[in-house]
């Protein structure tokens, strides 16, 4: 499955870079989100959760309302992850997605091996951000099926 995640993208760049993207193949696009460990361009949130291409926002850090309610009205999963750097501001991310109703989808954020979980720790990490144990079946199941028929749907 071709993907990329866009990293330190200047925000006005993003819209053309992820139509780009998409144009020579790209099915998943990610946009690495406000992550407070690692700062990007202020307003990189924001202009993510409008753009069209965007399937995840991810490592959001002190994502706003407004990001969260764009990223429920464009179909942009907020990531919640294991990264030990991005996780910090988890429970933030699962406190302003749930009242916008944003969907919710767990990520490793993998740079090595011993970054993969298997299911019970990536439960775990969403219980630990906040969530209820319906709320963490939800996004390991219904939320991981709805993003792969998503991808899928571009094919």
């Amino acid at each position: 499955m071709p993907g990329v995640e866009l990293t330190h993208v200047p925000v006005g760049a993003i819209e053309e870079i992820t139509e780009q993207a998409v144009e020579i193949g790209a099915l998943v696009i990610v946009i690495h989100g406000e992550t407070i460990s690692e700062p990007v361009e202020p307003g990189t949130n924001l202009i993510a959760s409008k753009c069209k291409h965007v399937d995840i926002l991810a490592h959001p850090g002190l994502v706003t309302k407004e990001v969260a309610e764009n990223c429920k009205k464009n179909d942009i999963f907020l990531e919640i992850t294991s990264n030990n750097a991005h996780s910090i501001t988890n429970g933030h991310i699962v406190d302003i997605g749930r009242k916008a109703k944003a969907n919710f989808i767990q990520n490793t954020d993998t740079h090595r091996p011993s970054d993969m979980l298997n299911y019970d720790e990536g439960k775990r990490i969403l219980l630990s951000s906040g969530l209820t144990i319906e709320e963490a079946e939800k996004v390991l199941q219904k939320n991981t099926r709805d993003f792969l028929t998503k991808i899928y749907n571009k094919i």
